[in-house]
């Protein structure tokens, strides 16, 4: 699974902080999530199924789980952020999502007509729709609130 991308330092993270001590609803729900990111990653980090298809998981788990709480974290707090750092959170979860789409929609693709070659249009059709997926999972639309 190369081409994941690669999750850094997270930036902002004490702005956020500020944010949740401000707002204890806010902080509740960041715990939260934390938490439920933090069993994802101790129940699937060693299963041995994921470990037995991808040697380097361990690593693959660990990014997700970091750009899945960052995900949450864009989400919980999207009328607290700045458009930029909000754009920020979600672009590592959705180029994860966007290749995971891509991976599925191959196998597919493959796996349909095992004993045909397949079709020219079912690969641009599934590169499309993974194309759409990722441009809409990037683009934030304000809520009538924010």
């Amino acid at each position: 699974m190369a081409g994941h991308p690669q999750i850094g330092p997270r930036a902002g993270s004490e702005g956020r902080r500020k944010i949740a001590e401000e707002d204890e609803e806010l902080a509740r729900y960041l715990q939260l999530a934390r938490e439920a990111v933090g069993t994802w990653m101790a129940v699937t980090g060693p299963y041995p199924e994921f470990v037995n298809a991808d040697p380097d998981w361990s690593r693959l788990c660990s990014q997700s789980g970091e750009a899945a709480l960052d995900a949450a974290t864009a989400v919980i707090l999207e009328g607290k952020l700045e458009e930029s750092q909000y754009e920020d959170l979600l672009e590592p979860w959705s180029e994860t999502m966007a290749d995971l789409d891509a991976a599925a929609d191959a196998a597919k693709v493959e796996g349909a007509d095992a004993g045909k070659p397949a079709r020219d249009d079912d690969a641009e059709a599934a590169t499309r729709r993974t194309k759409e997926r990722a441009s809409s999972g990037r683009t934030r639309t304000r809520s009538p609130t924010s």
